[in-house]
Parts: structure tokens; sequence; C-alpha cells
């Protein structure tokens, strides 16, 4: 019942809250966060079709984007959806080529669309300068309970000097 009433309310929270559009907000390197104003931002994000229709919605927390996402096709269906899970790092470097590059935090998001799913593991690092594509690291083996590798097609691994590198380099 108690689960019940808080999945309510925060479904509630969401749909009651605005959002702010994508391209509102900055995105800060040093420490990978959305930016509103000056501040990390909290809230709805979403971006808009040139007719004014939804095509993508989610939300962020502190700068960071948290729970579930969709995108929307011309029609107002759901084309694709899925989850940001965001989660500390368990190291503070990660080793790659005999190099230690120093890990601000990892995402695990999961991508739906029709019968295909792909759980992405970004590893974002500030100091990373291009996006690389790696084997998946020993402890991304141990995914959140929500997450299981059998319920994804594709596991795709990156590490990334931010997970925002297309959207917000316009």
């Amino acid at each position: 019942m108690t689960k019940s009433i808080a999945f309510i309310a925060l479904f509630l929270l969401r749909v009651c809250t605005p959002c702010a559009k994508i391209s509102e907000l900055s995105f800060r390197i040093s420490d990978a966060t959305l930016i509103l104003n000056t501040e990390p931002y909290t809230g709805a994000i979403c971006e808009y079709y040139n007719d004014g229709g939804l095509s993508y919605s989610s939300y962020v927390v502190n700068g960071v984007p948290h729970g579930s996402w969709e995108s929307y096709g011309y029609s107002d269906e759901i084309i694709q959806y899925g989850e940001y899970i965001p989660v500390k790092s368990p190291a503070d470097l990660y080793e790659l080529n005999g190099k230690f590059i120093p890990v601000n935090r990892i995402n695990y998001i999961s991508f739906h669309e029709g019968d295909y799913s792909i759980l992405y593991i970004d590893i974002v690092s500030s100091t990373q300068t291009e996006n690389i594509s790696i084997i998946p690291p020993y402890w991304a083996l141990n995914l959140p309970d929500k997450l299981k590798a059998i319920n994804f097609d594709t596991i795709h691994c990156e590490i990334t000097k931010c997970e925002y590198f297309g959207q917000f380099n316009r």
C-alpha cells in the first residue's frame, strides 16, 4: 500500500511538474551535470518537435538524468523508452590500456524499441577527450538489481567525456 501511494505521488509530481527544454540547459563538463542558470537542475526535461508536439521527456536530479525516459513519435505514441540509473563509481580510477582515468560517475541506461533492448554502461570521466567503446569491466557484471543482463540483446560500454556529447554541442 505504501509503495502504491509513493508511486502515485511520484507519478503525479512528474506529470504536474513543468518541463525545462533541453536547449534551455547548459552542460558543465567538469562534473558532467546539467545546469539551469548556475545551479544543477532538478526536474522534468523535455524536447519538442517543430510543430510543438512532445518528442522526448525525462527527469533530472541534481543535474544527472535519473529514472524513466520516453521518446515519442509524431502521433504522440511512445517509440522508445528506458531508464537512467546513475551510480557512484565503484572505483575512483579506471584502467584503460595501462593508463588510469578518473571516473566521475557510471550511468546505466536501458533502451527499448520494439522487441530490441540495449543496456548502455556509460562511464563518465571529466578528463576523457573522446568516446571510447570498451568491453564491460568486471564490476559491470554486478548490475543493479533492476537490470538483468539476460533482458538485453546487447550490452554496450563506453567511456565518455560527457553523456550529452551530441546533444549539447550543437
